[in-house]
């Protein structure tokens, strides 16, 4: 089981700091972590590396599923939950890994009041739900049909636009209440 969660937390989020799984999925237990690391990493499920998150900056070793993990997850993964493997720009690992810490602080006051967390929603997801229809018409369509499209794409997102743009949160949790 704590393979598997720490499987879909990846999965979730593209990319995790080991500290963090260390700290959110182990609570601090780095002896049982490594073991289900080392186990995940010898089935060819998971991919670990250590880099340099900004020139001069913090050295961080992060985990990723491989292509074979995602396709494990997608099988056993919650259900409409989009999976992602392999690794990132270099320059988006600091962002991607924070975006799981306050995940963490969100579902924990979730949970609290409750509620049970269903899916995770990153942004590059929301970007192809809304970018997609629009790039097909942005083209064949004066500005103004171009605007009212680019309102309805994005209410049917529960998005909003702001000063000609779509704004696009990093991450949304879908999740349902107690009641």
């Amino acid at each position: 089981p704590d393979e598997r969660g720490t499987m879909r937390d990846i999965g979730r989020f593209r990319v995790l700091a080991v500290d963090d799984v260390a700290r959110h999925r182990y609570q601090g237990n780095t002896a049982d972590m490594k073991e289900d690391l080392k186990h995940l990493r010898q089935q060819g499920l998971i991919r670990c590396r250590t880099l340099w998150l900004a020139r001069g900056g913090d050295k961080a070793k992060i985990v990723t599923l491989t292509k074979q993990g995602e396709r494990l997850m997608r099988k056993d993964g919650p259900e409409g939950q989009v999976i992602y493997s392999g690794f990132v720009k270099r320059a988006e690992i600091a962002h991607d890994t924070a975006i799981y810490r306050a995940y963490q602080a969100e579902a924990a006051r979730i949970e609290k009041e409750g509620g049970r967390i269903g899916r995770v929603v990153l942004d590059f997801e929301l970007k192809r739900q809304v970018y997609t229809p629009l790039a097909k018409i942005r083209t064949q369509v004066s500005p103004a049909d171009y605007r009212k499209r680019q309102a309805e794409v994005a209410q049917e997102n529960g998005l909003k636009v702001v000063g000609g743009r779509v704004r696009l949160p990093d991450l949304r949790i879908e999740y349902q209440t107690r009641d």
